[in-house]
């Protein structure tokens, strides 16, 4: 696996690992939050509804303790007077206290006279019997719960709400007569508590609610379905084994746009993880991977081809300019090594210019130019006069010092970065001369001959300098396409035979082949 792959597979898996730990807290977190304030919002709108109806029903309860703690109303359970009646219990009075019957009933809660408004007085009758009908079921109840209660007559097929309070004197110092109970309508009770109070009323109804088994009144029950929170208070009707159902609709916008809300934020979470993680990557890829791709290759170029003279660009990060440092500094010894070791190979032990081996690819390679682009080039073969003489006479390290100081005169009247010399073998040497034609090639050679004549040799045991001379043969040729490299060379060498004898001569001889 490459170095890209690996670091491509981390980061992925690393992203995602940490965008799933971040969607998964984000998610509980949030979702758990707005949950639990829906909740708190619910119980705090269920409370208020319930203590609305409770309230309003306190205050009946008060508008009945007017009227049952009145002497009035004592001596009336009493005595029955007609005059009570006509003055107290007509509509007029039952309809500015908003009820649809006020019953007066003995101490186990059976009717003793029932008064009603116009419109409800076919129920008269109805109120009263239902009443008496339940008077046991309603007393339990009291004792156990409140002081109002719902019941239901079948015959008019109304619910209705009573609120009970004793009758006494003023003073309380006589026992109590009866109960008075002050009666609304279901409709009537709804329309006067919410109304103005900006809760919408859906509906309510008589149901079949055994599993709801709190007996008080106005049990708050919530729930959700889509946009709707709804609220229903069930209260228990007496004489049935129903429940009054008061169901409330709420606008919860608020909280499905909040879940929305969250949905969002998830998705604008993983978006900037996604903008993160290709941020990163292009960083790693810009700064780090391509040039460690870079590098790589660049070495794997220097291994095929061996150009140890090639350099790394020490820029980038610090890790990889140290890299690229330490590996140029590598590189520079290796190619001083080299250079080193080819000029120990390429180079005449004897004479310190170029020996044989390194003529023969030289040439060759000078040679392919001149021929591929149709060139000039030139070769000079240059052959030390009487040099066995010389040898005999002053002795091999005399020699030796001869052949140095004609190659040191060789390279010297060399000026040009194309011009080559190498030595022949024995005494001869040989210099190539790209893209010269035979003037120059003359001239040249003539050049070195003159220069070498006029160059005293000294010699350590010759107290007078000694001199030598040089012959050389030329040729100039723009190689055929299929001419070989040794044709030239063998020109060269047959005019160095025809120089020779003359001695210290150049002579200038080419078939252009």
């Amino acid at each position: 696996m490459t170095l890209k792959k690996l670091t491509w597979l981390i980061l992925i898996t690393s992203f995602l690992i940490t965008l799933c730990l971040v969607i998964l807290y984000f998610h509980t977190a949030y979702t758990s939050a707005f949950t639990k304030f829906e909740k708190q919002y619910t119980n705090f709108q269920s409370d208020i509804l319930r203590n609305t109806s409770l309230r309003y029903i306190k205050q009946m309860r008060h508008t009945a303790k007017d009227w049952g703690a009145w002497d009035d109303t004592y001596r009336f359970v009493r005595d029955l007077n007609q005059k009570f009646i006509a003055d107290y219990l007509n509509t007029v009075n039952l309809e500015a206290i908003d009820l649809d019957a006020m019953v007066f009933t003995d101490l186990k809660f059976n009717p003793v006279y029932t008064a009603v408004n116009d419109k409800n007085s076919p129920d008269r009758d109805h109120i009263a019997k239902a009443m008496a009908d339940n008077s046991r079921a309603i007393i339990n109840y009291l004792n156990r719960s409140s002081f109002a209660f719902f019941f239901y007559v079948p015959q008019s097929d109304k619910t209705y709400l009573a609120v009970t309070y004793p009758i006494t004197t003023s003073d309380y110092s006589g026992k109590p007569r009866g109960y008075l109970i002050l009666i609304q309508s279901t409709e009537t009770f709804l329309s006067a508590v919410f109304d103005d109070s900006g809760y919408r009323l859906d509906n309510f109804s008589i149901i079949k609610a055994d599993k709801i088994a709190d007996d008080g009144m106005f049990t708050p029950i919530a729930k959700i379905e889509n946009d709707i929170l709804s609220i229903s208070l069930y209260s228990p009707v007496i004489g049935t084994n129903s429940k009054l159902m008061m169901n409330f609709e709420l606008d919860r916008s608020l909280f499905v746009y909040s879940n929305r809300m969250i949905f969002v934020s998830i998705a604008v979470v993983i978006c900037i993880f996604i903008v993160a993680a290709l941020t990163v990557s292009f960083i790693m890829d810009t700064f780090v991977l391509r040039k460690i791709a870079f590098i790589t290759k660049e070495f794997q170029h220097i291994e095929d081809t061996r150009e140890f003279d090639r350099r790394l660009p020490e820029d980038g990060i610090k890790e990889i300019r140290l890299l690229s440092s330490t590996a140029n500094s590598a590189f520079n010894e290796i190619y001083t090594l080299n250079k080193q070791l080819m000029m120990m190979t390429n180079v005449d032990g004897l004479t310190g210019i170029a020996n044989r081996r390194f003529f023969d690819d030289t040439y060759a390679k000078e040679f392919r130019r001149a021929q591929r682009n149709k060139l000039l080039i030139s070769v000079l073969m240059i052959d030390i006069d009487h040099f066995k003489d010389f040898n005999d006479t002053h002795g091999h390290l005399s020699g030796d010092e001869c052949l140095k100081t004609v190659a040191n005169v060789i390279r010297s009247c060399l000026n040009r970065p194309g011009d080559f010399a190498a030595r022949f073998g024995g005494e001869e040497f040989v210099v190539i001369l790209p893209e010269t034609d035979e003037t120059g090639a003359m001239y040249m050679a003539e050049f070195i001959r003159m220069t070498v004549e006029n160059l005293p040799i000294c010699l350590a045991c010759s107290d007078k300098p000694l001199k030598t001379t040089v012959s050389i043969g030329a040729a100039t040729a723009v190689p055929d396409p299929e001419a070989k490299p040794s044709s030239l060379v063998a020109d060269a060498d047959a005019a160095l035979y025809i120089a020779k004898k003359s001695r210290n001569t150049a002579l200038h001889f080419s078939k252009c082949s």
